[in-house]
Formats: C-alpha cells, structure tokens, sequence
C-alpha cells in the first residue's frame, strides 16, 4: 500500500505541477549560470548510492561536506533562496519517488561519507527507504540557517544533528500508511507556519 500510495501521489503530483516545473526551470536558466537541476550523489536503501534530484539554488561549485550555512551562505542564487524558503527545488525528487529511489516519507538520503555515524546511533537507518520527509526534516527545517553562526558546521552536523535525526527517524521502520500521511500532513503545517514568520 505505502509503494502504491507513493506512485501514485508522485504521479499526480508531477502531472498537476508540471506547469510549475516549466515557470521555475526558465527562471533558474535565466536567473544564473548552469543547468535546470542539481544532481547529487546520496546513499539510499541498503547503502547502495542513488542520484537525488533537485532544482539548482546555488551557482556550480565543489561542495565536499554538502552543508549550506544558511539562506546567506554566497553560493545561493536570488531564485535559489526563494526556491529554498518554499521547499519547491525539492520538488523534483518525485521523480525519484517514482523511480523507487525514495519514498514520500523516510529518512532524507545524505551524501556518502556519512554512513557509519548514521549507523552508529541507528543500525536499521539504511533498512528504511530515504523520503522527501521525515520527523527529522521536520525538526531540523531550520538546519541551514543553524550552521550559519557555527565556526566548526562540519563537527556539529557529526555530533549533535546526526545523532538526533538518527533517533528521530528510528520509528519510520514500522510506520504505517496513517502514520506516512500524519508526517506529510505535519510537514506541510511546519512550512507554513515556517513561511508566516
């Protein structure tokens, strides 16, 4: 039911928004140099690499850590920091939904180098499918902007924010349809209420 729900939505979804895929890709092209999307290498189920799209918020550069310090951070385009604010350059992993890659719901895929602090503090975390959402994503909706008054980002994500998300999301494992639906319905109240303030 959860894979059936997930092609579904995602399907209906790309449909429905397709308008809106066309309006932001001109404005992305037009707005800096590069591509439409950004394509990133992220570890998926059973640790096996997968390619996580997005639309592109930041001109090309080489990012190692695959931290942004905040909607500040220099490398973020004008039309990036409005795509950032509203969530909309993650839209295109519904693709990856499609595909099978993700799931609407499960942990966010992180970038390799990173798996065994994940499995440390959480041994089924690469059991679970990686989701546009999780309860993680929704505590850490602020994330980037946390990074931005940090001298050392890179030791704070290892120490503290890894071990939280890990423990956050170890429930997604025996989630139910009812429970993927409650998160989406949390995610989309966090936005809003993210975007009022």
């Amino acid at each position: 039911m959860k894979r059936l729900f997930d092609v579904a939505a995602a399907l209906l979804l790309l449909v429905l928004l397709s308008p809106l895929f066309l309006i932001l890709s001109l404005w992305i092209l037009f707005d800096s140099r590069g591509g439409v999307f950004y394509c990133s290498r992220r570890v998926g189920r059973y640790e096996r690499e997968m390619i996580l799209y997005k639309f592109r918020t930041m001109v090309p550069n080489d990012d190692p850590d695959g931290i942004t310090v905040g909607e500040e951070d220099p490398r973020i385009t004008p039309a990036g920091r409005f795509l950032r604010r509203y969530k909309l350059d993650e839209l295109p992993q519904l693709w990856n939904v499609l595909r099978g890659d993700m799931s609407l719901v499960g942990p966010r895929p992180d970038v390799p180098g990173y798996n065994e602090y994940y499995k440390k503090h959480n041994p089924d975390h690469y059991h679970m499918k990686p989701g546009l959402t999780s309860p993680a994503s929704i505590f850490f909706m602020r994330e980037s902007e946390m990074y931005a008054t940090l001298d050392d980002p890179y030791s704070e994500y290892i120490g503290k924010t890894i071990p939280r998300k890990a423990a956050l999301d170890r429930r997604l494992i025996h989630h139910t349809l009812i429970d993927d639906l409650r998160v989406i319905g949390q995610t989309l109240h966090g936005m809003i209420h993210k975007n009022k303030e």
